[in-house]
C-alpha cells in the first residue's frame, strides 16, 4: 500500500513484505503497466519528486529498448527521461565497470577480473568488489529522481550492488522490474 506521506514508500514496500507480483507471458505489458501505475501514483501524491532534475532514468538491456519503454509510458526520451542501455549506464556510474564486464569465468566457476580480484563465485554466490565504487562526480543533468531498471533479472549480483549504491549516493528512487522464474 502506498504511504502518501513518503514518496519512497512504494519502493520500500517492494523490498519488504508488500511485494507486487503479476503473472503473464512475455511482452504482455506487465512491467509497463506496473511502472505506469507507480509513476502516476508518485506524480499525484508527490509532485515535488518531479520538480527538479530530469525526472526519470530508464535502464534496459539496450538504449533502444529503454527508449521504447519510455514511449510506452508516455515519456519523451531526451526530454523528460534519460535512457540508457545496461552497459552504458554502468560504465557511466562506475569507472571499474569495464573490469567487471571483462571478467572471465575460471574453470572452478569464479569470475575473475584482469587484476585477479574475485568478482562473483557461482558456487557460493559470494561477490567481492574491493574498490569498485559509484562515481561521486556525475553532472546534475545526468541524474534523476527516479531510476528504473527494467529486465533486472539480466543484472549480475555486482550490477545490482552498483545500482543500489548509485540510488543511495544520488538519492534516487529505484524501481527494478523484470521476469522472475
Amino acid at each position: 500500500m502506498l504511504d502518501t506521506d513518503n514518496p519512497k514508500s512504494s519502493v520500500l514496500a517492494c523490498k519488504t513484505k508488500n511485494a507486487f507480483f503479476q503473472e503473464g507471458g512475455p511482452g504482455t505489458g506487465k512491467s509497463t503497466g506496473f511502472l505506469y501505475f507507480l509513476l502516476q501514483s508518485i506524480k499525484i501524491n508527490h509532485p515535488e519528486v518531479f520538480a527538479k532534475r530530469k525526472t526519470i532514468t530508464i535502464v534496459h538491456v539496450t538504449k533502444e529498448s529503454a527508449e521504447n519503454l519510455a514511449i510506452k509510458l508516455g515519456l519523451t526520451p531526451g526530454v523528460d527521461v534519460l535512457c540508457y542501455g545496461k552497459e552504458e549506464f554502468f560504465s557511466n556510474i562506475c569507472p571499474k565497470y569495464t573490469a567487471i564486464h571483462a571478467a572471465e569465468k575460471s574453470d572452478d566457476g569464479i569470475y575473475i577480473t584482469p587484476e585477479d580480484s574475485v568478482v562473483e563465485d557461482l558456487n557460493t554466490g559470494i561477490v567481492t568488489y574491493p574498490d569498485w565504487e559509484v562515481r561521486d562526480d556525475l553532472e546534475e543533468d545526468a541524474l534523476s529522481n527516479i531510476t528504473i531498471f527494467d529486465e533486472c533479472t539480466r543484472m549480475t549480483a555486482m550490477e545490482s550492488a552498483l545500482f543500489d549504491k548509485y540510488l543511495e549516493r544520488y538519492n534516487s528512487i529505484g524501481l527494478k522490474t523484470g521476469d522472475f522464474h
